[in-house]
């Protein structure tokens, strides 16, 4: 088991993980394969989406890579660890600077391990500088991990869903000429297609913790003035915010922190 005096502190996290880890000083410590990967080199995800992944990260060389499920487990591949990764349930999860940098904490019988990671600029902060501090139980060097990483949306949107309801005033059906406003998934791609219930739309989307971030949404200009009005609260609603989701099998939520709020079901 580790030994308390080691324990990492998440209360303390922000105070002493900086980019050079000065307060390692008195700690003897190996900072593996630091490379940013290269644009063009992102990983193939494969089957992450249907795993559960909700991030995952690596380093330019492939040396070893960190995948976090929704259900807050983590799994750490790193040479430190041989062939038998290290596994553990996340047990702390802190956020910054609202939730630009995060900690995940994780413990086992193997080791101890902080993971922090800091969103790039730009691109909507989709991309993640990566840090990962391992503590091994039996003593032994601190080993550093630096790469980059991506959220994941959820396998559970690779659908078509209607809205049915936009800040708590139900959606009639029958308002509309052709269909009401809906959105469809395309997610390995990151692109979204759906209609306003007049215009078709498309665009790029992106994942967060827990939220989803729509980039900017283009369509066609057809005049329907009976609907009109909220055709465009509804466009205005999805695109460019940072949304926080809920999805099941049969529902969908997207909630603003303005209090907007935009419900839709799965169309079967």
């Amino acid at each position: 088991m580790i030994r308390a005096t080691r324990r990492i502190s998440m209360t303390t996290a922000h105070r002493y993980i900086r980019p050079h880890m000065t307060h390692l000083s008195l700690v003897p410590f190996v900072i593996l394969l630091a490379a940013q990967p290269a644009l063009g080199q992102e990983p193939q995800l494969g089957d992450k989406y249907t795993d559960g992944v909700s991030f995952t990260a690596t380093d330019s060389l492939l040396s070893w890579s960190l995948d976090i499920t929704f259900q807050d487990r983590m799994t750490l591949r790193a040479p430190v660890f041989g062939d038998r990764p290290f596994e553990a349930v996340i047990d702390t999860v802190k956020r910054q600077e609202e939730g630009r940098i995060l900690f995940y904490h994780a413990v086992s019988s193997r080791a101890e391990v902080l993971v922090m990671l800091q969103a790039s600029e730009g691109k909507g902060g989709s991309r993640y500088a990566v840090q990962a501090e391992v503590m091994p139980a039996e003593g032994g060097a601190m080993t550093l991990h630096k790469g980059s990483g991506r959220f994941l949306p959820p396998q559970e949107l690779h659908y078509a869903w209607r809205l049915v309801s936009f800040n708590g005033e139900a959606i009639d059906p029958k308002r509309f000429r052709d269909a009401p406003p809906a959105i469809a998934f395309q997610v390995p791609l990151g692109t979204v297609t759906g209609t306003t219930g007049c215009n078709d739309i498309s665009g790029d989307f992106s994942a967060g913790y827990r939220t989803l971030r729509f980039g900017r949404l283009v369509g066609t200009r057809m005049h329907c003035p009976p609907v009109e009005d909220l055709e465009e609260r509804y466009v205005n609603a999805l695109s460019g915010r940072d949304l926080r989701y809920s999805v099941t099998s049969s529902e969908l939520r997207l909630r603003h922190s303005d209090g907007t709020e935009l419900v839709f079901k799965r169309v079967r």
